[in-house]
């Protein structure tokens, strides 16, 4: 990941495991290293995670288009997602982690498999 600071990517690690955890899904289940895809894969996560729970309003939407690592990173850094993550459902976010785990495991080894949800 180019031009992203260990910082960054520390951030961008955080949320996927603080994203686990609200979801009751043991961290363990996730300790790959962060890259683009990593970070791809998690933002689709965390998009279906707030369609199933209906809580579009609460969410800046990205103003080019779909949400960047670096974007993702800025918007729910920082401590930011443990202020949203009452407005998400635990049960839908279970779910996305079912869906996509393996897609965050490949891309965390540079494989890509990204797909798209089962309710989209």
């Amino acid at each position: 990941m180019a031009g992203l600071s260990s910082g960054e990517k520390e951030s961008i690690r955080k949320l996927i495991v603080d994203f686990f955890s609200f979801a009751g899904v043991p961290t363990t289940s996730w300790d790959g290293t962060v890259n683009e895809c990593v970070a791809g894969v998690f933002t689709t996560m965390y998009r279906e995670t707030v369609k199933c729970s209906k809580a579009m309003a609460f969410v800046p939407e990205p103003p080019m288009g779909p949400a960047s690592y670096l974007w993702l990173a800025t918007q729910l850094g920082g401590g930011a997602f443990k202020r949203i993550q009452g407005k998400l459902s635990q049960t839908c976010a279970r779910q996305v982690i079912n869906l996509y785990r393996s897609d965050l495991q490949m891309a965390s080894m540079g494989v890509s498999s990204l797909r798209f949800a089962k309710w989209a």
